[in-house]
């Protein structure tokens, strides 16, 4: 009896034991024709086997076959002939952002806001748009900091971060928010199970 212990490690375990047997033969077929007709239906039965993917997978199903040939097989691909130094290929960093923000719990977009409403002219449609930006501040705070916040605080912070050129409407009030709870993934069951 073979034990998997005892058998060759497999290159990619996600298509499984006889698709390695199956490129393994393919290696063995000595008719070219032959051999890229069975190098096919072996990834034909790659994308059978990784069907839950969307899409277009042909290039990626035959560099799948050639890693597991390990790139040692002679047939024609119809894709671009896969070479293992493309295995060494290392992406390169995406810059980050480096932008200070002096409010984390408000975000970036908040000052970019900010700034727009600045930018309008004094009226009803600027009012609307410091009550509606507010009151997002406000909750946008509460769920990061603590459950009460004075709205005068959140006022003061808008100031700040406009350099004092929005002006407050006086009859403004803010709604009340609660903090959100945070979503948890499964629910712990809460029975505990006595000792026998």
């Amino acid at each position: 009896m073979e034990y998997n212990t005892t058998q060759k490690e497999l290159v990619l375990p996600q298509y499984g034991r006889n698709i390695q047997r199956l490129v393994e033969f393919c290696k063995t077929i000595e008719n070219r024709e032959e051999r890229n007709r069975f190098a096919e239906y072996i990834v034909y039965l790659m994308g059978s086997i990784n069907s839950k993917n969307h899409g277009d997978q042909t290039h990626k199903l035959w560099y799948h076959f050639a890693m597991i040939a390990n790139f040692d097989i002679d047939i024609d691909y119809p894709i671009d002939k896969p070479e293992p130094q493309e295995l060494n290929i290392v992406p390169e960093k995406m810059p980050y952002p480096k932008n200070n923000i002096s409010f984390r719990y408000y975000g970036r977009n908040i000052p970019e806001m900010i700034k727009k409403i600045v930018e309008l002219p004094d009226g009803e449609e600027k009012n609307v748009l410091i009550r509606l930006t507010a009151n997002h501040m406000k909750r946008l705070y509460v769920n990061w900091n603590r459950p009460q916040v004075n709205d005068e605080e959140i006022f003061n912070d808008m100031r700040k971060i406009s350099n004092n050129k929005i002006i407050i409407p006086e009859d403004l009030k803010l709604m009340y928010v609660t903090p959100q709870k945070p979503k948890s993934g499964k629910k712990r069951s809460k029975k505990r199970y006595s000792k026998r």
